[in-house]
């Protein structure tokens, strides 16, 4: 069983799923810690006007009141005071993703209704936040809260009503009081987390649990029975930890985790850490899970894409499956290996089924810059900084090596890390990373534009064609004719030279368009092209088109959705180039959830422009917006190369949406700095993976261990020189070499790794680029140093 945990339950906590809790922001916790902070609105929120609603009600207010007898709907609100309800009258508010909210309705102060309809709150669609109190007292319908995705920063009061009461799916910082209310349906508390009290007093009939157990910081003399708290949760891991030492963090529930499925028993902690500096406070969540046999070592796992979220959590079990972007043999072996783990959402809420960020915005050019930096890079290091801390004081002994693993965003969060706070970790890895916060969205969106053009479209049929005339022109570029392209730069193949077999002429130049590299108007390098090769295995079809048909609104600002209108609110559909790139571009570079990405994003790759080139404006608007963010300065790696600590770099030569050549530059760059490949290699070694995808995917050997790797090296000398590499799918199996080398064949069976080995006077991957090789821009800072 878990050894004893001092553990104080918040008073005052960020959501699990990422949104803030309010209130003693001015004041310490329960057990000493500091409160969490909601990050502030830049505008002066007393000069926002009260409203009185009696419809649908959009916008900023300081006060909103329900007269009698009216019915009013919030959505897309922020109320900085309080709403209150009058008799008769009934309130909804309905949660949903867009803007100008962080999260889709907050109430700043309490919410009262005395005699009403009705008030429900629903936050299935998005976030609705009630930073003080909701109190319902005898009114007349059924009432309460449905989530996921509400937040109560006081406490919920129902009371003395004639309808039924319903507390469900909800986080609750303070107490949950279900008194007094008679009906002919049972009221009902469900699935919620409930950092106070739950007390059900003289209820008929008496409450139900119909959703599942909730997780209760305490029990107050109740109707509400004991199955109505979550079980299985021993006295070693849960109780009251004592936050000593354990600056700004909160910790939200415990709980013990049994072994299973191959895992072992270990502690689940959720909770929250203050986050401060630029752009103001603000907060972050996380899950540290602590197993039971500790090697007194922590590893930090990062996160995809925009994060938003630590996992999904069971409503049975009540365990968390972590939200990550890491490899995949590493996550699985992480916690049987004695790891102490712990992940994040970097201080925001991902909206469910959404691709937007209204968390990046308060309003039209008035963007959070607290959340947008704890997403960039302040909200990874802070709680770098407080989950050691927890680490220590749960294990009562000191952490001796710590280390960071992520792929795509968790590739770019590990060389943040390593960049900016070397004395973090002992050991990095960063799998295909995004290394540009900035310069990515140049990329994205010519990545997904070029095909827009009319004729452009290139079927999955089409792309399949496409890969078999590359590889019957690159495979044996390698020295052995294997269907596997080691290195795509040699390739040689025009794309117009396929028009009347393979390609159409407008195919053609969207595929050349689409393999260009990305320059600005003086002709300098800004981010190279991707590469040709397994599109159909690796499934680039997702990337680049939608449905397998062209867009129906081309020139539309939403080209795939139905209408084609602009769309500020649920999920914007296309490939995944476009809906990574143009909310992207909205809300974090130009502030705007209205601006149209297709139309007026002063970047080359729209139609009718030439498709690789950038201004001086964009990239300048870029590196202010979200350049903090980046992690691709050679110059900011060296504090972290002088403490010999170690840094493994993967990424898959067939990657569609960060291209290898980014990554590959950057080495090449370190490589100058350090002047020798052989000197780099006493700290970062990169291997590339033939024919994977980004992060994984294709048929070749695209399964890898890269923890246990850097461990050894760092703890024990062993340099790797090469890692094993498995499909498990298909058991095609070779070993990954070090950049600049590639796996040399030795004859046998192409499929099996006995036959290739690693040369270490080969420096292959530094020759000459091909056709296609200089379209993408590989030949950038040619001439390098060799070993």
């Amino acid at each position: 069983m878990m050894r004893h945990v001092a553990v104080a339950i918040l008073v005052a906590v960020m959501a699990w799923t990422g949104g803030l809790s309010r209130a003693w922001a001015d004041g310490p916790l329960l057990g000493g810690s500091p409160g969490v902070n909601f990050g502030q609105k830049s505008n002066d929120k007393d000069n926002f006007p009260d409203a009185t609603c009696t419809g649908v009600l959009n916008g900023y207010f300081k006060n909103v009141s329900v007269p009698a007898g009216a019915n009013c709907t919030l959505n897309l609100v922020t109320v900085t005071q309080d709403v209150v309800v009058a008799k008769g009258g009934s309130l909804s508010i309905i949660g949903q993703s867009g803007v100008p909210t962080p999260i889709a309705v907050t109430i700043g102060g309490d919410l009262t209704a005395t005699g009403c309809g009705s008030v429900t709150l629903n936050g299935s669609l998005g976030g609705v936040s009630v930073r003080g109190n909701v109190t319902i007292e005898n009114c007349s319908q059924q009432s309460g809260f449905e989530g996921p995705g509400i937040m109560i920063g006081g406490d919920f009061v129902c009371a003395g009503n004639s309808a039924p009461c319903y507390a469900d799916g909800g986080t609750v910082v303070g107490n949950v009081i279900l008194l007094k209310n008679i009906s002919s349906t049972a009221s009902d508390v469900s699935d919620d987390i409930i950092g106070g009290s739950l007390s059900c007093l003289k209820n008929s009939p008496q409450p139900t649990d119909t959703g599942g157990a909730s997780f209760v910081s305490d029990r107050g003399p109740d109707q509400c029975g004991s199955t109505f708290a979550a079980k299985g949760a021993p006295p070693e891991c849960s109780g009251a930890l004592n936050l000593a030492g354990v600056r700004d963090a909160s910790l939200f529930y415990v709980q013990d985790v049994p072994a299973a499925s191959g895992q072992p028993e270990y502690c689940q902690v959720v909770g929250a850490v203050a986050t401060h500096g630029d752009g103001g406070p603000s907060s972050a969540g996380f899950l540290l899970r602590l197993p039971v046999k500790w090697n007194n070592r922590f590893v930090f796992m990062g996160c995809g894409g925009s994060c938003g979220s630590i996992g999904t959590r069971s409503l049975t079990t009540g365990i968390v499956t972590p939200s990550l972007s890491v490899n995949g043999v590493d996550s699985a072996e992480v916690l049987n290996l004695g790891f102490a783990v712990v992940n994040t959402d970097t201080g925001h809420e991902a909206i469910n089924g959404s691709n937007l960020l209204p968390w990046a915005l308060f309003g039209v050019n008035d963007p959070n810059e607290a959340a947008l930096n704890d997403n960039l890079y302040r909200s990874v290091h802070e709680i770098t900084e407080a989950a050691k801390r927890l680490v220590s004081v749960y294990y009562n002994d000191d952490i001796s090596h710590a280390y960071f693993d992520g792929c795509s965003t968790g590739g770019r969060q590990a060389m943040v890390e390593a960049s900016r706070y070397p004395e973090d970790y002992d050991g990095v890895i960063s799998g295909d990373p995004v290394f540009d916060a900035d310069n990515i969205s140049v990329s994205n969106d010519k990545g997904f534009a070029v095909w827009l053009a009319p004729g452009a479209f290139i079927s999955s049929a089409t792309m399949a064609n496409l890969d078999a005339a590359v590889t019957a022109n690159c495979d044996a570029l390698d020295g052995v004719k294997d269907g596997l392209i080691q290195n795509p730069a040699l390739c040689t193949l025009d794309p117009n030279t396929l028009v009347g077999s393979v390609l159409t002429q407008p195919q053609a130049t969207g595929v050349q368009n689409y393999i260009e590299q990305v320059i600005d108007t003086e002709g300098r390098n800004v981010y190279p092209g991707f590469a040709l090769g397994n599109w159909a295995a690796t499934g680039v079809a997702a990337y680049i088109n939608f449905g397998n048909a062209p867009a129906p609104h081309p020139t539309s600002p939403q080209p795939w959705s139905a209408t084609g209108a602009q769309v500020t609110s649920g999920s914007i559909t296309g490939p995944v180039l476009f809906t990574l790139s143009d909310p992207g571009i909205r809300y974090e570079k130009e502030d705007n959830p209205n601006f149209d990405t297709i139309n007026d994003w002063p970047e080359g790759a729209n139609i009718g422009e030439p498709a690789n080139i950038v201004s001086a404006a964009v990239i300048a608007l870029m590196q202010e917006r979200v350049g903090q963010g980046n992690g691709d300065d050679p110059e900011k790696l060296k504090p972290f190369l002088q403490q010999n600590r170690k840094l493994i770099m993967y990424h898959g030569f067939s990657d569609n949406l960060a291209t290898p050549f980014r990554t590959i530059w950057y080495y090449r760059e370190l490589a100058e700095q350090e002047r020798t490949y052989s000197a780099l290699q006493e700290n970062v070694r990169l291997f590339m993976v033939p024919g994977m995808g980004h992060c994984g995917g294709g048929t070749t050997p695209n399964s890898f261990e890269t923890l246990q790797t850097l461990m050894n090296w760092v703890e024990k000398g062993q340099a790797p020189d090469a890692i094993a590499a498995t499909n498990t799918s298909n058991g095609y199996s070779m070993p990954l070499c070090k950049f600049p080398e590639q796996a040399t064949y030795l004859g046998g069976p192409t499929t099996s790794a006995s036959s290739w080995t690693c040369d270490p006077n080969d420096q292959r991957l530094l020759a000459s680029p091909g056709f296609d090789g200089l379209v993408a821009g590989t030949n950038h800072n040619d001439g390098l140093a060799g070993h």
